[in-house]
Parts: C-alpha cells; structure tokens; sequence
C-alpha cells in the first residue's frame, strides 16, 4: 500500500489519513497516521508497512470505534 494520504467513510462521515513521521502518545516512532475529521486533528494511528489497502481500512474502522466510543 502506498504511503499517501487515505480517506475512509464510516457511519457516514469522512476521515483523512495522512502519513508522517513522528511519535505517538504510546512512544512509537514514524511513520504514523494522522487523522483528521472536518479538518480537525483528532488522533493518531501507528502505520503498518506490510498491511494491505482492506487490512488499513478495517483497522482504521476498528480504530475510530475505539475512539469514539
């Protein structure tokens, strides 16, 4: 999967992904996404190099449930 910016609809609203390096709040180091939801800052998500596109979205889906449980 390549590095650019994703998107990924669920429950009806549109969340941005955007790689870059850096470091999470559990300490991880880059690359990680950043997201964004109406183009405000609402976490970050550690990146995989190896998942594929449907492995990115079903995680980045169980990763927005998570959050906004």
């Amino acid at each position: 999967m390549s590095p650019g910016p994703r998107t990924v609809r669920w429950r009806n609203h549109t969340f941005h992904f955007e790689t870059f390096q850096g470091r999470d709040l559990a300490g991880s180091h880059g690359p990680i996404w950043g997201v964004w939801w109406r183009s405000e800052f609402i976490g970050t998500m550690p990146a995989h190099a190896d998942e594929t596109t449907k492995e990115f979205e079903v995680r980045s889906v169980r990763w927005l449930a998570d959050l906004l449980r």
